[in-house]
Protein backbone atom coordinates (compact mmCIF):
# COMPACT_ATOMS: atom_id res chain seq x y z
CA UNK A 1 0.00 0.00 0.00
CA UNK A 2 2.90 2.68 0.30
CA UNK A 3 4.19 2.11 -3.58
CA UNK A 4 3.07 3.28 -7.24
CA UNK A 5 2.86 0.23 -9.21
CA UNK A 6 5.36 0.84 -12.57
CA UNK A 7 2.87 1.56 -14.75
CA UNK A 8 1.70 4.72 -12.48
CA UNK A 9 5.27 6.58 -12.01
CA UNK A 10 5.84 6.06 -15.57
CA UNK A 11 2.96 7.59 -16.43
CA UNK A 12 3.14 9.99 -13.87
CA UNK A 13 6.77 10.76 -15.93
CA UNK A 14 5.00 10.98 -18.97
CA UNK A 15 2.84 13.20 -17.89
CA UNK A 16 5.16 15.51 -16.73
CA UNK A 17 7.68 16.07 -19.42
CA UNK A 18 4.77 16.49 -22.10
CA UNK A 19 4.52 19.83 -20.10
CA UNK A 20 8.42 20.49 -20.51
CA UNK A 21 8.88 22.50 -23.70
CA UNK A 22 11.74 24.37 -23.47
CA UNK A 23 14.50 21.95 -22.16
CA UNK A 24 16.25 22.33 -25.83
CA UNK A 25 15.87 26.11 -26.29
CA UNK A 26 17.55 28.03 -29.57
CA UNK A 27 17.05 31.76 -30.05
CA UNK A 28 17.63 33.28 -33.53
CA UNK A 29 18.15 36.68 -33.43
CA UNK A 30 15.98 38.22 -36.84
CA UNK A 31 16.89 41.25 -38.76
CA UNK A 32 14.25 44.04 -37.47
CA UNK A 33 13.71 44.87 -41.14
CA UNK A 34 12.58 41.66 -42.12
CA UNK A 35 11.80 39.78 -38.78
CA UNK A 36 8.68 38.55 -40.15
CA UNK A 37 9.83 37.00 -43.69
CA UNK A 38 12.62 35.35 -42.05
CA UNK A 39 10.26 34.07 -39.35
CA UNK A 40 8.26 32.35 -42.46
CA UNK A 41 10.96 31.01 -43.86
CA UNK A 42 12.60 29.35 -41.03
CA UNK A 43 9.07 27.51 -40.01
CA UNK A 44 8.91 26.92 -43.45
CA UNK A 45 12.41 25.12 -43.97
CA UNK A 46 11.57 23.25 -40.48
CA UNK A 47 8.34 22.43 -41.63
CA UNK A 48 9.91 20.63 -45.56
CA UNK A 49 12.71 19.25 -43.57
CA UNK A 50 10.16 17.16 -41.13
CA UNK A 51 9.61 19.17 -38.02
CA UNK A 52 6.09 19.88 -36.83
CA UNK A 53 5.16 23.02 -35.41
CA UNK A 54 1.42 22.99 -33.82
CA UNK A 55 -0.20 26.39 -34.05
CA UNK A 56 -1.20 26.19 -30.45
CA UNK A 57 2.47 26.30 -29.14
CA UNK A 58 3.53 29.84 -30.78
CA UNK A 59 3.18 32.58 -28.45
CA UNK A 60 3.48 35.70 -30.40
CA UNK A 61 4.24 38.45 -27.26
CA UNK A 62 4.26 41.17 -30.02
CA UNK A 63 0.62 41.03 -29.89
CA UNK A 64 0.38 41.40 -26.11
CA UNK A 65 1.87 44.77 -26.52
CA UNK A 66 0.08 47.31 -24.65
CA UNK A 67 -2.71 45.00 -23.87
CA UNK A 68 -3.43 43.68 -20.07
CA UNK A 69 -1.08 40.55 -21.15
CA UNK A 70 1.46 42.30 -21.64
CA UNK A 71 4.73 41.19 -19.46
CA UNK A 72 7.59 43.31 -20.92
CA UNK A 73 8.60 40.26 -23.34
CA UNK A 74 9.44 40.90 -26.95
CA UNK A 75 9.68 37.81 -29.22
CA UNK A 76 7.75 34.71 -30.84
CA UNK A 77 8.57 31.51 -28.55
CA UNK A 78 7.25 28.03 -30.55
CA UNK A 79 7.48 24.79 -29.64
CA UNK A 80 9.05 22.55 -32.49
CA UNK A 81 8.74 18.59 -32.66
CA UNK A 82 11.45 17.03 -34.23
CA UNK A 83 10.55 13.52 -36.67
CA UNK A 84 11.44 11.67 -33.69
CA UNK A 85 8.79 13.59 -31.45
CA UNK A 86 11.80 15.78 -29.82
CA UNK A 87 10.39 18.79 -28.26
CA UNK A 88 12.48 21.81 -27.85
CA UNK A 89 11.71 25.88 -27.98
CA UNK A 90 12.94 27.80 -30.60
CA UNK A 91 12.60 31.75 -29.33
CA UNK A 92 12.62 34.42 -32.46
CA UNK A 93 14.25 37.83 -31.29
CA UNK A 94 15.56 41.27 -32.86
CA UNK A 95 18.65 42.05 -31.30
CA UNK A 96 17.18 44.67 -29.31
CA UNK A 97 14.07 42.40 -27.96
CA UNK A 98 17.04 40.19 -27.28
CA UNK A 99 19.22 42.83 -25.64
CA UNK A 100 16.27 43.10 -23.61
CA UNK A 101 15.45 39.27 -22.42
CA UNK A 102 18.78 39.22 -20.80
CA UNK A 103 18.48 42.00 -19.27
CA UNK A 104 15.12 41.39 -17.43
CA UNK A 105 16.15 37.58 -16.84
CA UNK A 106 16.69 38.08 -13.07
CA UNK A 107 13.36 40.14 -13.25
CA UNK A 108 11.44 37.40 -15.21
CA UNK A 109 12.93 34.49 -12.95
CA UNK A 110 11.49 36.05 -9.22
CA UNK A 111 8.16 36.74 -10.85
CA UNK A 112 7.27 33.37 -11.88
CA UNK A 113 8.94 31.95 -8.73
CA UNK A 114 6.77 30.51 -6.30
CA UNK A 115 7.94 32.31 -3.84
CA UNK A 116 6.94 35.65 -5.18
CA UNK A 117 4.12 37.61 -3.63
CA UNK A 118 1.46 38.52 -5.90
CA UNK A 119 2.29 41.95 -5.25
CA UNK A 120 5.78 42.10 -6.23
CA UNK A 121 5.03 39.78 -9.59
CA UNK A 122 2.67 42.95 -10.10
CA UNK A 123 5.96 45.07 -9.63
CA UNK A 124 8.03 43.33 -11.87
CA UNK A 125 5.74 42.88 -14.62
CA UNK A 126 5.01 46.62 -14.29
CA UNK A 127 9.04 47.21 -14.46
CA UNK A 128 9.28 44.77 -17.11
CA UNK A 129 6.65 46.86 -19.35
CA UNK A 130 8.33 49.92 -19.06
CA UNK A 131 11.98 48.90 -19.71
CA UNK A 132 10.25 47.45 -23.16
CA UNK A 133 9.03 50.38 -24.36
CA UNK A 134 12.02 51.28 -26.20
CA UNK A 135 11.69 48.40 -27.92
CA UNK A 136 10.66 49.29 -31.41
CA UNK A 137 7.60 46.16 -33.20
CA UNK A 138 8.45 44.82 -36.09
CA UNK A 139 6.17 45.59 -39.64
CA UNK A 140 3.52 42.50 -39.31
CA UNK A 141 4.32 40.59 -36.34
CA UNK A 142 1.46 41.27 -34.65
CA UNK A 143 -0.49 40.10 -37.71
CA UNK A 144 1.80 36.15 -37.22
Amino acid sequence: AGYLPDEAIEKAFKLQIEKINDALRYTFILSFESYVFDLGQLLEKLKRKGFVIPKNKIWNAWRNVETKYDTGYRGINATIISSQGQKFELQFHTKESFQLKMKTHTLYKEAVSAKTSAVRKNEIIQMMVEFSKSILIPKGVTKI
